[in-house]
């Protein structure tokens, strides 16, 4: 696993993060399968390196960036001579607050989840042989498998992260509550102009 930091801290400070990821990291493995984690990733611009690495790899672009929420980090994969390559870039601001006392414990439990992500799909990988969705319809695969590949993909993913990071969420962290009622009344919005397209047909 390799630690790239292309935030323009000092040695001394990218040393110190350095040995803070690798604690971490070795802290979850006895409960997470993170064989396949190629490279954590602190970029200086999160969206414009973000957004590199999925064309320098030929990944679909993009990142959550609306009304409802702005990604801090992402687990990218791709597959490397038949083996999943997982790679995780990180908002260096979460980073820096992984080593403030005040802010630390919500930083760590965002790291968590994206390492539980990680193991997620590893497992996935196992099962169906593909990183991608697209993949998986490209190919000779029966309906069942593309049927159930998009319902972990969309379903089970964020679940299981949010489950298995759990254990490192601070205990006044009531975030995915919050972002859970401010999601309701957006998805019903985003739901009214279909409707009113398939009774119009």
């Amino acid at each position: 696993m390799e630690i790239q930091i292309n935030y323009p801290w000092t040695d001394e400070e990218k040393a110190t993060i350095r040995e803070g990821i690798i604690k971490l990291v070795d802290s979850v493995r006895p409960v997470l399968q993170l064989d396949s984690l190629k490279l954590i990733l602190i970029p200086h611009d999160f969206g414009v390196e973000l957004i590199d690495f999925q064309k320098k790899n030929g990944m679909r672009t993009g990142y959550t960036d609306n009304g409802l929420g702005l990604a801090v980090a992402k687990m990218l994969t791709y597959v490397e001579n038949e083996r999943l390559v997982c790679n995780i870039i990180i908002n260096p601001g979460i980073v820096l607050s992984m080593f403030n006392e005040e802010t630390s414990s919500d930083a760590v439990h965002i790291f968590h989840h994206e390492l539980c992500h990680v193991h997620d799909d590893i497992l996935k990988f196992d099962l169906f042989h593909v990183a991608e969705i697209d993949d998986l319809f490209a190919g000779k695969n029966s309906t069942v498998c593309q049927v159930s590949y998009t319902h972990a993909d969309l379903i089970w993913s964020e679940y299981i992260a949010t489950r298995l990071s759990s254990t490192s969420k601070p205990s006044d962290h009531h975030m995915y509550i919050e972002s859970f009622l401010e999601a309701i009344p957006e998805t019903l919005n985003r739901c009214k102009k279909p409707k009113k397209n398939i009774k119009d047909i």
